[in-house]
């Protein structure tokens, strides 16, 4: 039987901001202790010092983030349609050939039209030739709200292409070797629902032991240091930042925080809603920082903001959480996400709270700072378990357990 390879489809992998390069990183890791083969399969733009690096083969025209804008629906079938042929053609040109049934494809950021576009692409392929896979889902795109306080329900014309997609991957892959996975207890149960099969909770694919030994992470000053950090896509709370730090720097400036604007242009805004003098307790980091710069002043935090919209996080995971966790940060977040649900299930130095809304996330990073020296120290015992359970090597364990279960060989 031939070695099994993981090959990644990493087609967000462009450049070391966010945590695309993390994860691809780590999967090489990972792997490389194993004595594992791996293939990353990169977004065609990658960075050169990236694909040297983690030996990423540059693969696919769009990212996972891509959102067909046609006009109407004829328009938006043709550019689908193109998108699809394009996969194909880059997957039946990458250095992945021939493909085994012993290789796994995985993809960590999995939507409809992956699954679709994977149908095809493994009706290509000879039968004594089609891989397992392993389809891992972050991205909620098929919620909507209905109302205030996290309610909500699952848009029925996404979830009916989820299925159909699914339903036409199973009749080239057998299902057994399909194998399903969220980061949350409710993604799951709305995946499970919408597919017609279990979608298993599991570790998130994320790097928690990192050999970043060299970084220098000098804390800024002496007092408690807050971080929100970055990219401000729509969701993440960068609207709700600026009233809130203000008035918390009303009520207490014996802290520090540490922002960045990513977009840039989110800095003048701050500026002027936290005003002059509130703007000598914060320190803002203009634009996209190295993963060195990210590291250093995420492990100089000592409270991490995560004021992210219930509508978009309830269901979706979060990698600056996962982080948090298992450096032992004591950590504010929104009610009614994925972050929430984490706080409930393993506890740890969490502080959820009430509404998502300004003053109700004042009263929560006041009582942060207040309680700081206690939840500090409640964080290492969760610290330790998220290093363990929650990181990449327990995310690719599962992979390979579930893939020796569906060959017959586990």
């Amino acid at each position: 039987m031939n070695k099994r390879r993981l090959i990644i489809i990493a087609n967000g992998l462009r450049h070391k901001s966010g945590h695309h390069y993390m994860e691809a990183r780590s999967f090489r890791e990972e792997t490389e202790k194993m004595g594992m083969e791996v293939v990353i399969l990169s977004h065609e733009q990658v960075e050169p010092s990236i694909r040297d690096e983690l030996k990423a083969h540059p693969c696919f025209e769009r990212s996972p983030y891509w959102r067909n804008s046609a006009s109407n629906r004829f328009f938006w079938w043709l550019e689908f349609r193109r998108s699809l042929k394009t996969f194909l053609a880059r997957l039946a040109a990458a250095p992945i050939h021939p493909i085994s049934p012993n290789d796994v494809i995985v993809s960590t950021l999995t939507k409809g039209r992956d699954i679709l576009a994977l149908a095809y692409w493994v009706k290509s392929l000879p039968k004594q030739e089609r891989p397992q896979l392993a389809l891992n889902f972050m991205i909620d795109d098929f919620s909507q709200s209905i109302g205030g306080q996290g309610a909500w329900k699952i848009r029925e014309s996404t979830a009916k292409f989820y299925r159909k997609a699914y339903r036409k991957l199973c009749r080239f892959v057998d299902s057994e070797k399909i194998h399903l996975t969220t980061g949350g207890t409710e993604y799951s149960k709305a995946m499970s629902k919408i597919l017609g099969c279990q979608v298993r909770v599991s570790p998130l694919p994320v790097q928690l032991n990192l050999n970043l030994s060299d970084i220098k992470s000098d804390k800024p000053n002496p007092l408690p240091v807050l971080t929100f950090l970055g990219y401000m896509q729509p969701g993440k709370g960068g609207d709700l930042i600026g009233p809130t730090i203000r008035k918390v720097l009303a009520s207490n400036t014996e802290c520090h925080f540490v922002l960045q604007a990513n977009p840039a242009d989110f800095a003048d805004k701050w500026r002027l809603e936290i005003g002059e003098a509130g703007m000598r307790h914060v320190t803002i980091q203009h634009g996209e920082m190295s993963q060195d710069e990210y590291q250093a002043i995420f492990r100089s935090s000592d409270i991490v903001l995560l004021p992210y919209r219930p509508e978009t996080y309830r269901l979706r995971t979060s990698g600056i959480f996962a982080e948090a966790m298992a450096l032992g940060k004591v950590v504010v977040t929104s009610p009614h996400t994925w972050m929430a649900e984490m706080a409930q299930r393993h506890g740890g130095a969490i502080i959820v709270a009430e509404e998502f809304s300004v003053d109700s996330m004042v009263s929560a990073i006041l009582k942060s700072l207040s309680d700081f020296p206690v939840m500090s120290q409640q964080m290492k015992e969760i610290s330790r378990y998220w290093r363990e359970e929650m990181g990449m090597k327990s995310f690719i364990g599962e992979i390979l357990r579930s893939a020796e279960k569906a060959d017959g060989t586990g």
